[in-house]
């Protein structure tokens, strides 16, 4: 990991919200791995938010419930996610970390360009759980969009962990994407294809 993030080029400011009341044992496991990867790197800029106390912070960032995670650059650029980056979504934290560090995403050229026509308030939810191969992909997607456009939110919720959002929008396998909270897809489709049914779900 040091190395991975050697090369980064701006810095990494993550809120993380913890509580000792709510889910104090996901909150407790997330806090560790991320003093873990803040210690390891200058450009990683780690802050401790008490979900419990802190409630003006809980309020700006629209904050449901902890464990949460917001990786932004100087401002919020729209980047959640909920529960332990354990597992196979330990790689979501470092892809998404790594987007800010480096400043640059891989995206294909025609979503890219497609996706500065969203010029209204989008919310993607993608529920995800540790043990599943396929979620990283959909939640990097996510987060990457929201990177390029301001008008979305990216927000990726382990779906074990948070299972009245699970029960909320009927979550029987993951990946599950829900768009504004009214269209939703499952699996884990290319960036083209997810584009387009972002495009459903506001349309």
């Amino acid at each position: 990991m040091k190395d991975h993030f050697s090369n980064f080029e701006n810095t990494v400011n993550i809120l993380y919200f913890n509580s000792a009341k709510k889910n104090p044992n996901f909150c407790l496991s997330t806090k560790s791995i991320l003093y873990e990867l803040n210690s390891i790197s200058p450009k990683i800029n780690l802050k401790i938010v008490d979900f419990d106390k802190d409630k003006n912070t809980v309020h700006k960032y629209n904050i449901m419930m902890p464990p949460a995670t917001v990786i932004q650059s100087n401002t919020d650029i729209g980047l959640r996610y909920y529960g332990i980056p354990s597992g196979y979504e330990f790689s979501t934290l470092i892809n998404s970390i790594t987007i800010v560090g480096r400043g640059r995403i891989d995206i294909p050229r025609e979503v890219r360009e497609k996706s500065t026509l969203v010029k209204k308030k989008v919310e993607i939810l993608v529920f995800v759980t540790p043990s599943c191969p396929y979620c990283p992909r959909a939640a990097a997607i996510a987060h990457k969009l929201a990177y390029i456009n301001e008008h979305i939110e990216g927000t990726v919720i382990e779906a074990n962990e948070f299972p009245e959002l699970s029960r909320e929008f009927n979550v029987m396998a993951v990946p599950k994407t829900v768009i504004n909270k009214r269209h939703s897809f499952e699996g884990a489709f290319s960036e083209e294809r997810f584009f387009e049914e972002l495009i459903k779900g506001i349309s």
